[in-house]
């Protein structure tokens, strides 16, 4: 009998570690698997910070490009006015002579006798005459028409058939704009970063 109870007490003890080593085993296994989604979960985080991180950047950016130029434009306009035109007619004149034989050829052919010259407001009498002689001499076009449009803010462009020779503010603060945007999305892409906690926790 006290054989049969020292028999009986070890397979209780081997199945109570058989059922402790299972369980261990098991807990083993649900941490794993809880630490693996829980890394998920913080790559998860972390990659949408980042992209959050990212569109703010983006929009920032171009707001404040928005507003440079927008205070540029406001400053311009409230600077322009007509006794800048002459010397802007003279500024585009001097471009126009200077163009490559092959330019003004084209412009001429394009003409085909006839251009149109755009300004932010009436040309001065005097102006005019000059533009049409300049122009008569430089294209060989029999008429000139005069145009405006408010929204060059100051300079001049031309218009020959389908071409457009611009000397425009506003074509050049648009180039602007755009030269600006490109420069702050480059100072972003050079300048580090903060890693984010979630990330930053990842790596340890």
């Amino acid at each position: 009998l006290q054989q049969e109870r020292a028999a009986f007490e070890h397979e209780r003890i081997e199945r109570l570690a058989g059922a402790t080593r299972e369980a261990e085993e098991k807990r083993e296994q649900l941490l794993e698997a809880v630490e693996r989604e829980a890394a998920e979960l913080r790559r998860a985080a972390a990659a949408a910070v980042e992209r959050e991180v990212g569109r703010v950047a983006d929009e920032m950016r171009v707001r404040l490009s928005n507003l440079v130029i927008d205070e540029v434009r406001r400053t311009l306009a409230s600077l322009a006015g007509a006794e800048l035109d002459q010397p802007a007619w003279a500024r585009f004149e001097e471009r126009l002579r200077a163009l490559p034989a092959e330019q003004r050829r084209k412009l001429a052919a394009a003409a085909a006798g006839e251009v149109k010259v755009v300004t932010p407001r009436p040309l001065p009498a005097a102006t005019s005459e000059a533009a049409r002689a300049a122009l008569t001499e430089v294209l060989g076009v029999e008429r000139v028409r005069f145009a405006t449009d408010p929204d060059l803010l100051l300079g001049v462009a031309l218009e020959a058939g389908g071409l457009r020779l611009d000397g425009a503010a506003v074509v050049r603060l648009e180039a602007h704009e755009r030269s600006f945007a490109a420069a702050l999305g480059a100072v972003d892409e050079i300048a580090p970063r903060p890693v984010a906690p979630a990330a930053a926790e990842e790596g340890r």
